[in-house]
């Protein structure tokens, strides 16, 4: 449930597969506020949410693409009063995937009118 669960992660890790992770803190800062970081940083952050979301939607779990892509969205298209001036053509093509994949995720979660709103965007 808190790692590949029953889809697993083929083909190198089976379904139901035991996962034993061993993590050290090294070290730990605070996340700047999004209207504090250079478009470039944002960009890099939305694009790796993403991506995450990207893979979970593979692996049919829609909540959790959802989740991912709306966190994305947070860096890729934040509201006009945090941010000023216009997004490259890269950022929008970004942002246009990022809002069609996160669509879909709602949908194909039965949430029809968040699906909608994110379609719109």
């Amino acid at each position: 449930r808190f790692a590949y669960g029953v889809l697993g992660r083929p083909p190198h890790i089976g379904p139901n597969s035991s996962v034993l992770m061993v993590v050290e803190i090294i070290q730990a800062e605070d996340t700047p506020k999004i209207p504090d970081m250079a478009e470039v940083e944002r960009v890099k952050i939305g694009d790796r949410k993403r991506k995450i979301g990207n893979d979970h939607f593979a692996r049919h779990d829609y909540a959790r693409a959802s989740t991912n892509y709306q966190s994305a969205c947070k860096y890729l298209d934040p509201p006009s009063y945090e941010i000023s001036g216009e997004a490259t053509p890269e950022v929008k093509d970004l942002q246009a995937k990022t809002w069609c994949n996160l669509a879909l995720s709602e949908l194909k979660n039965g949430k029809h009118d968040a699906g909608i709103l994110a379609a719109d965007r």
